[in-house]
């Protein structure tokens, strides 16, 4: 059985985890990402699984979270805006802005991509300007 029993074997083997110490990825940010193609769902859906998968790396710290998700708007080249939602502190503090958010929560997309995102303050202080994800 060659499979790592442990992700920290897979990283140590890895070339990241030859040129940095494990210990340089104690405080890593999380990224969780949500597509969905022709599968209708209500964007507070879509929403509520982006904070899920955020709260499920809270265990790795952070000092703010944000989150990209498709707005209504149309551009005109035909794609949807994208829209940011930021906040320094924890993951629910961004779920209190996400579900206060001047969005159509209930509309139904048949097609979406979003990412959620949590960080360290490793340049600049924990404020929304730089909460990720830009």
């Amino acid at each position: 059985d060659t499979y790592p029993k442990c992700p920290n074997d897979l990283l140590a083997r890895s070339w990241i985890g030859q040129h940095f110490p494990l210990r340089s990825f104690d405080t890593m940010c999380g990224i969780f990402a949500y597509i969905n193609h022709c599968e209708p769902k209500q964007r507070k859906e879509i929403i509520a699984m982006l904070l899920n998968g955020l709260k499920r790396l809270e265990y790795r710290g952070y000092d703010s979270a944000g989150m990209a998700v498709d707005g209504d708007a149309t551009l005109e080249d035909g794609t949807r805006e994208c829209v940011l939602l930021k906040q320094s502190g924890k993951v629910n503090m961004l779920e209190k802005k996400a579900t206060s958010a001047d969005l159509d929560h209930e509309k139904s997309l048949l097609c979406h991509s979003g990412i959620a995102h949590t960080r360290w303050a490793t340049h600049g202080p924990p404020n929304e300007v730089n909460c990720h994800p830009h």
